[in-house]
């Protein structure tokens, strides 16, 4: 399956909204696409860690949400890099680069993330995700009806 047929058949399933450009601002669209998923992009976490968000973007026909920011990579603030993030729909970090691994420049961090990105068998972590989500369902249904025959 590819992408565009994965990203039809989640959406039509109502699992999540696909990513998809919501702002030309990369701080803005990252906020406004992963509002309600994940804190990463919220001011308060941005502030505290001093990053600044430098592209922001959906990626495989919205299945995927790409962030490359600069932040502080020391307690003293004196040195900023570059690093990436990507994210599904339900706002895992599939990836992130740590901060040890921060680059110079946008660049280079940019490369590293269309690598990251070319690597990465989007319907492998989907179908792991998802079988994720069954195996809770079921768990939380098994435990709703042992709820209900205790009820009298």
């Amino acid at each position: 399956m590819n992408t565009k047929q994965l990203s039809s058949a989640i959406n039509l399933m109502g699992f999540d909204s696909l990513y998809q450009q919501k702002s030309s601002y990369p701080k803005d669209n990252a906020q406004m696409n992963l509002e309600g998923r994940t804190h990463f992009a919220d001011d308060a976490t941005l502030k505290y860690f001093g990053s600044r968000i430098s592209s922001a973007r959906h990626e495989a026909d919205g299945l995927l949400f790409t962030i490359i920011e600069s932040s502080f990579l020391d307690f003293e603030n004196t040195k900023r890099g570059f690093r990436y993030a990507i994210f599904d729909i339900f706002g895992t970090a599939i990836h992130r680069l740590p901060v040890e691994e921060a680059f110079k420049t946008s660049d280079k961090a940019r490369k590293a993330l269309d690598i990251e990105l070319a690597s990465l068998d989007v319907a492998e972590h989907y179908k792991k995700a998802l079988e994720d989500i069954a195996i809770k369902a079921e768990r939380k249904a098994k435990q709703a009806r042992e709820l209900i025959g205790g009820i009298k």
